[in-house]
């Protein structure tokens, strides 16, 4: 309750926090994180212009004046980490899953999912395996003579792995088996990722 007072002081900043939270909920596509977090910064900008509000500095001399990189040397790594993100996209929607584009597509997911979620380790999983397990939807019939539908793994769903339609990287019990004896180690995201680009390349 104490850091949810901090974190939300006001009603608009609670507000926010809950649609975010709701949005998230119904829509994780990649691309839902960056731009709840550029409408949130929006909505709360043109807050404090309406109202007036002056941003507080920081009391005293913190001592911090530069990370050793300057303007020129901060804009030149964006503009790279940018170039870099769009040509992989660019390059993965333009070539198939074979051969030597197989190492293209990893790269393209791990360094995508990294790029835009912004928080905990924590928050990429759900995006993480999204990327490498491929869902089909299943709908079986119901007595009424309506269907109910789920989504299950592809390999599920055509019924082996080895079925030349399943796009999955792995299995799900293969990844949340990876994450629960990652979560036993010290730095369990990091390890994670070890893990799954070991297991992705093996198979």
């Amino acid at each position: 309750f104490a850091l949810s007072k901090k974190t939300c002081p006001d009603n608009l900043t609670a507000f926010l926090n809950l649609l975010a939270a709701v949005v998230a909920y119904l829509y994780s596509t990649a691309w839902i994180f960056p731009a709840l977090i550029v409408f949130g910064g929006l909505v709360t900008f043109l807050r404090d212009m309406y109202e007036k509000r002056e941003v507080k500095a920081a009391d005293g001399n913190e001592g911090i004046e530069s990370l050793g990189v300057g303007k020129i040397g901060g804009g030149m790594l964006l503009i790279t980490w940018l170039v870099v993100l769009v040509v992989t996209i660019s390059l993965r929607n333009t070539t198939e899953y074979d051969g030597s584009n197989k190492a293209l597509h990893w790269f393209e997911a791990f360094y995508r999912t990294g790029s835009i979620i912004f928080g905990g380790g924590q928050v990429v999983l759900p995006l993480i395996i999204e990327e490498v397990v491929q869902y089909k939807e299943s709908c079986t019939p119901l007595d009424d003579g309506g269907e109910k539908c789920l989504p299950v793994p592809d390999y599920e769903f055509y019924g082996s792995f080895e079925h030349p339609d399943v796009e999955s990287w792995m299995t799900e019990t293969e990844f949340f088996s990876g994450l629960a004896i990652a979560q036993a180690m010290p730095g369990p995201l990091f390890n994670l990722s070890a893990y799954l680009g070991a297991l992705i390349a093996a198979k």
